[in-house]
């Protein structure tokens, strides 16, 4: 039995997920060991629920150390740190076990972590639109009204794009995105009026960010929401306020009317290419240089096609391209899929789907997946336009996108696969009620 205090630090390290991924890379490594800690200490007291269908995710973890160790003549002398990072990365699944096991044993609220997710992508938001209009954010200004300094000290952009508290990462996008539809449940789960507001801030903020993925899954969530939910006046109206936005204020602002300009040139740059690319390996290419997707596709597939059944090891992609002496070498491949099939092949990515296939069949045999008045529909959307393929991506197999991934696939694993609503709080107030009501002790005043 676990006492009020273990419950309350498990319920603040869940709920702070949103705003700890602000921080800094260190300080989410940190969060992730801090999840380990909570997983010892629920196994110790037999709170982890491990299911069949869990046994082809763990092989999927197991094989990532395994595939690295038998490929350490491509790290040369950093195989141990690679091999290394390899184990520890086994972290995650233990990330996984733990939202799972606390969202079985209905330790947190779904309608709490809407509220959270909700507060969390409006601040980043606000925060892009004022940095994009003012070049400081608004922990600047605060700054500079508590210490008196002109000197910004988050306003680090990159190619005049505004990236908020991420500094110099460019995922303020990403984050908006993915935490969107957990934050719409609040909307599912309580009526209020800031509803157009909300829709309008996150896209405008997406848009902002300058990613273009984030920024078309944006879209695709709200077209569907204009045809399958009950949002879709709302939405609809948002949509024709964000064309006056774009009209009579994006377009009169210098920064903000370029960055738009920039953005529509990338997206039409890369599907000219797409539409246009030859067939040519990008192994033979004269200029040894890997600067944009189409490129960095086709040298992941030639790097799988090199070692298509077990793959080549943590983070091979990089390594490869700078054994290969290329001009640019990307960190990851861009492509979720891509990047599991050239770290521990075929045999790894069917582990991964069947895993995949085994956790959400049953949903999706019995729900109708495009009711998005149901909260599980919205969860399930989120996964599906998490895993679609033809998306770019970041690397999971990285702390911050590793982190991401796994709390939010698991939690959205789970929630789909809970019988009932998670609207259980296990504080003293909610056991007194409880109490009353059972022992019907209102009879007695």
């Amino acid at each position: 039995m676990m006492n009020y205090a273990s419950i309350n630090i498990i319920k603040f390290f869940f709920y702070s997920f949103p705003f700890i991924v602000f921080l800094r890379s260190a300080a989410v490594n940190l969060y992730s060991l801090i999840l380990v800690l909570l997983f010892l200490f629920l196994l110790k007291k037999k709170k982890i629920f491990f299911q069949r269908s869990d046994i082809y995710i763990l092989i999927f973890f197991l094989l990532i150390p395994l595939v690295t160790y038998f490929n350490s003549n491509i790290y040369k002398e950093d195989f141990n740190l690679f091999f290394l990072k390899s184990i520890l990365y086994i972290r995650f699944f233990f990330v996984y076990l733990l939202i799972k096991s606390i969202v079985r044993l209905k330790i947190i609220s779904i309608k709490i972590f809407s509220k959270i997710c909700l507060a969390s992508i409006v601040f980043l938001s606000l925060d892009l639109l004022v940095q994009s209009i003012f070049e400081k954010t608004s922990i600047d200004f605060i700054a500079q009204y508590i210490f008196g300094t002109d000197k910004p000290i988050l306003y680090h952009p990159i190619n005049n794009v505004s990236n908020s508290v991420f500094v110099d990462e460019r995922i303020a996008s990403s984050h908006i995105q993915k935490f969107f539809l957990f934050s719409l449940l609040y909307y599912i789960f309580y009526k209020d009026k800031f509803f157009t507001f909300f829709i309008i801030i996150t896209f405008l903020g997406t848009f902002l960010g300058l990613q273009r993925m984030p920024y078309i899954i944006m879209m695709l969530y709200f077209l569907l929401l204009l045809f399958f939910s009950k949002f879709s006046k709302k939405i609809f109206l948002s949509l024709i306020l964000l064309v006056i936005i774009k009209i009579f204020f994006i377009e009169n602002h210098k920064t903000l009317n370029s960055n738009f300009i920039k953005t529509k040139n990338q997206f039409l740059e890369t599907t000219q290419d797409f539409l246009m690319k030859g067939k040519n390996e990008i192994a033979i290419k004269s200029d040894k240089n890997l600067d944009k997707y189409l490129d960095i596709y086709e040298y992941s597939i030639y790097l799988i096609n090199k070692k298509f059944f077990f793959g080549s090891g943590l983070k091979s992609f990089n390594v490869n391209c700078i054994n290969a002496n290329y001009k640019v070498c990307p960190t990851h491949s861009h492509h979720i899929y891509f990047e599991i099939l050239s770290t521990i092949g075929f045999v790894g990515f069917l582990f991964f789907f069947i895993f995949l296939y085994s956790t959400l069949n049953n949903f999706i045999r019995s729900h109708n997946l495009l009711n998005f008045n149901s909260y599980k529909c919205i969860i399930f959307l989120f996964i599906i336009l998490e895993l679609i393929p033809i998306r770019s991506y970041g690397s999971i197999f990285s702390t911050t996108t590793a982190t991401y991934f796994w709390f939010l696939l698991s939690l959205s694993i789970s929630l789909i696969n809970q019988k009932k609503l998670l609207d259980i709080s296990n504080d003293l107030k909610t056991i007194f009620f409880k109490l009353i009501k059972k022992f019907n002790i209102t009879k007695y005043y």
